[in-house]
């Protein structure tokens, strides 16, 4: 191999590090993103026996149904902004992967 083939492959093997450096680091701030929604997912659960706990169990539809929407409300819009996080980068995670097994 002459100097030019081997600048070439060592700048190729490089980029590839890079792909992979960058998909590890998407991969783990997936997991943050995926424990937080968990732990949204837990407060907003809580959130919801703590009002049932005053009102008895409320059902879907049910009377105090809304009520319970409203106090909930804040826990609820945090579970599904964390939600949203965790799909925004899985869907970059997915499209780094497919890069990556690109020839």
């Amino acid at each position: 191999m002459n100097a030019q083939a081997n600048k070439a492959a060592a700048e190729a093997s490089l980029a590839r590090l890079i792909v992979l450096a960058n998909i590890g680091e998407l991969t783990l701030t997936h997991h943050r993103a995926s424990v937080a929604t968990g732990a949204a997912k837990v407060a907003y659960h809580q959130a919801i026996k703590a009002y049932e706990c005053g009102e008895g169990r409320i059902h879907p539809g049910g009377p105090g149904w809304d009520e319970l929407k409203v106090e909930t409300a804040a826990e609820y819009s945090a579970y599904q902004t964390a939600k949203r996080a965790a799909s925004k980068i899985k869907g970059r995670l997915d499209s780094a992967c497919r890069k990556a097994v690109r020839p």
